[in-house]
């Protein structure tokens, strides 16, 4: 079959169809496959060729600080098989009909704010670190659409996030400020500037012990807990979304970027515009994807997805690496990815760590513990409590977050975890961890007990016996 041919027919196609016959007719010719997928305005991330891996991994810039960005995380993939991803000709035009003009410039304003330097970007928008003189004098950052982005699926995205935030209070969730429509016609929403940093980044540069790793991290769990309740749905968890701040000497969790939040009830809605998710559209960052967003409909997701990413954070801080590390990556295409995700049954933490290897040196240094120690931490409990995280059946994980962070809890607390199978030798281990002071003590008491009562029947039978002897002794005298 010919190249012209190989397209013809796959224009006519979608989702799991369009991909098997791209995986039979191209095979592992690369370039060919490249050549196809270009022509069928798929973009250059389902192209397995060499020759745009850079293009297929751009990071995405969601620190609020620029010399911290994660350059190993991958970015939104936003890939639509389909060809377009509303079907509409015009939806790359911008809800007044023209494209986005002018863009924004440092010393520009914003409302009352003015703009000095971009300190994250991603596919469709960038954040602005910010200045107010008045009615306070303090830093923001303001997000905006970047120019040439207003179709209306961007516009509902962004407005859904802004409206996400506004609806949330907690102190580990960034919180929306002000918001408005810029002079180029962006809308744009303020928020609390966090002077943070990655998660995992601010654990290794602290080099934090997994006792405290654990804590922190009960605090991201609390955090999107929160955002549940309120009925949003985070939907993109990772390292760079969950920022770490020190205030008044200690550390403070931020969870931003709600921008694929999604609300848990139809009557719930974040914004009035339509938000489309048709079939063939992945949202979501590969490493942190739950099975189910790594089906190309994604129509069926509920809050576990946010459980499975918190799972493999949780593991990438335990372990120093995700189940889907970055060699695996940059060895396949998407949706060979994608089927990974969705079929392959991730290693426990542990066997990420060969004592002997350089690495794992460096990751135990890392935790303040030694190599061996490190293992022998995470095969405990720890295997058990991050494996039910990311469960490929969601119905196997931690049914929320809330959950994820009690059997957490457990665990530093010395008591028996859920995820563990509940054998009756494991649970009197655990008791006797936990409360061997009580323990020793209560045993002290009963030998010193059982060691006082037999003194004192010892005694009493010498005093009878004596007695008798006594007793015979007069007898025969008599």
């Amino acid at each position: 079959m010919s190249e012209s041919e190989i397209i013809k027919i796959a224009k006519t196609l979608k989702g799991r169809e369009l991909e098997d016959f791209l995986n039979k007719h191209c095979g592992d010719n690369k370039s060919l496959r490249a050549r196809i997928v270009g022509n069928l305005n798929l973009g250059a991330t389902l192209a397995p060729s060499s020759s745009n891996t850079d293009q297929r991994r751009k990071p995405k810039k969601k620190s609020h600080r620029k010399d911290e960005i994660d350059k190993s995380d991958l970015d939104l993939f936003d890939a639509t098989l389909d060809s377009s991803m509303s079907g509409d000709p015009s939806a790359t035009r911008s809800s007044t009909g023209g494209l986005a003009t002018g863009a924004l410039e440092t010393g520009d304003t914003v409302g009352k704010y003015t703009l000095v330097e971009v300190i994250g970007e991603g596919g469709m928008g960038e954040v602005w670190l910010a200045h107010q003189e008045k009615p306070v004098t303090r830093r923001v950052a303001v997000k905006l659409i970047k120019s040439g982005m207003l179709d209306r699926n961007v516009i509902a995205r962004f407005e859904a996030e802004q409206q996400a935030l506004a609806m949330m209070n907690h102190v580990n969730i960034a919180r929306v400020i002000d918001g408005g429509i810029a002079r180029n016609g962006s809308p744009y929403f303020v928020m609390e500037y966090v002077d943070g940093i990655p998660i995992n980044k601010f654990c290794d540069q602290q080099k934090l012990d997994p006792e405290s790793r654990l804590r922190l991290f009960i605090s991201v769990c609390e955090a999107v807990q929160h955002a549940h309740l309120k009925g949003i749905m985070h939907r993109d968890l990772k390292p760079s979304n969950v920022l770490v701040a020190m205030r008044e000497g200690k550390p403070v969790v931020k969870v931003i970027d709600f921008g694929l939040a999604k609300a848990l009830q139809n009557e719930a809605k974040l914004t009035d515009k339509t938000m489309q998710t048709e079939v063939g559209q992945v949202l979501g960052t590969l490493q942190y994807m739950s099975p189910e967003q790594a089906s190309l409909d994604q129509l069926d997701i509920d809050t576990r997805s946010d459980v499975y990413s918190l799972g493999v954070m949780l593991y990438q801080l335990l372990a120093g690496s995700t189940p889907l590390d970055q060699q695996a990556l940059k060895q396949n295409a998407l949706l060979k990815v994608l089927e990974m995700i969705r079929e392959t049954d991730p290693p426990r933490p542990s066997s990420r760590l060969d004592i002997e290897s350089e690495p794992t040196e460096s990751i135990s240094e890392l935790r303040s513990v030694k190599s061996l120690k490190l293992k022998q931490i995470l095969e405990r409990d720890l295997d058990w409590i991050v494996m039910k995280a990311i469960e490929r059946e969601r119905d196997r994980r931690y049914e929320s977050p809330s959950d994820f962070a009690d059997d957490i809890a457990r665990y530093l607390d010395g008591e028996a975890v859920d995820a563990r199978p509940p054998t009756t030798s494991y649970r009197a281990r655990k008791f006797l961890r936990k409360y061997k002071t009580l323990v020793a003590t209560s045993l002290g008491f009963f030998l010193l007990l059982s060691a006082g009562i037999a003194g004192t029947t010892w005694f009493a039978i010498k005093a009878n016996n004596e007695l008798k002897v006594a007793e015979a002794a007069r007898e025969e005298t008599a």
